[in-house]
């Protein structure tokens, strides 16, 4: 009989976090043993604790999966260093410091770190370090597209690849939201389109004299986020303390 991984998922009441809730309930190899979030603004239901502080848990938990804010990102670390528990941490906007955390948390204990947790959009991380490298002259613009209800301009994701892309030009550009003036040759410029119920669209242009290259992938479902934090679930259940991102996952 296959060990039952005990799940405590963070901002259980977002909507990915109640997607992984409803497919945890699916196996029979984890489960979630209750949840914690300080509201309930999308009213989602469920028939575990959920709890507003992580001072009022008292299951035994094995992985601590966290799709809440980086206001509560300090609580969530204080539990799973108490409690021994692994990490998935996949929270928008995170701080540089809070980031450094949970590296220096890796080294003691297992953690997984990605705020995209979908095949296409790591191909998209790749593709565009690869563009990068290969065509480091030319111009180069981001646009994101997402709902009109998205918190925080620009995404997560869309810093995220900006910094992948400069890393790759050896960070020789400036990542620059918006343009009022005319463009510098030495930009990462992101432009940020909100309306309706836009999943997720990120589209880069590498921009020459003669040529333009674009990138893009598109989210047609927010399930691809919360069936890959199922996937991860799976790969982190053994591993030992590290570090863990994306490129562990798929082996690059």
């Amino acid at each position: 009989m296959n060990k039952i991984t005990n799940i405590l998922i963070c901002g259980i009441f977002t909507q990915t976090g109640m997607m992984i809730y409803n497919l945890a309930r699916k196996r029979d190899d984890m489960y979630v043993v209750c949840g914690v979030d300080e509201s309930n603004s999308f009213g989602g239901n469920c028939d575990v604790p959920v709890y507003k502080s992580f001072d009022e848990v008292k299951e035994v938990v094995d992985i601590v999966v966290d799709f809440s804010a980086p206001e509560a990102f300090d609580d969530v670390l204080n539990f799973v260093k108490e409690n021994g528990c692994k990490l998935i941490e996949g929270t928008a906007g995170l701080t540089r410091k809070q980031k450094d955390a949970v590296r220096l948390f890796g080294k003691e204990h297992p953690v997984f770190m990605s705020n995209y947790l979908s095949i296409g959009m790591n191909l998209l991380l790749k593709l565009s370090f690869a563009a990068a490298k290969a065509l480091g002259t030319y111009d180069i613009e981001i646009i994101e597209k997402y709902d009109s209800d998205k918190i925080n301009t620009p995404g997560e994701t869309t810093l995220n690849l900006a910094e992948h892309i400069n890393e790759a030009l050896g960070g020789t550009r400036k990542i620059v939201v918006g343009r009022f003036s005319r463009r510098k040759g030495d930009e990462i410029c992101i432009h940020c389109v909100r309306g309706g119920k836009v999943v997720g669209d990120h589209e880069i242009m590498f921009i020459g004299e003669r040529e333009v290259l674009t990138i893009k992938h598109e989210t047609l479902d927010r399930a691809v986020y919360s069936e890959g934090a199922m996937e991860i679930i799976n790969f982190m259940i053994d591993k030992p303390a590290g570090y863990y991102t994306l490129h562990d996952y798929y082996g690059d």
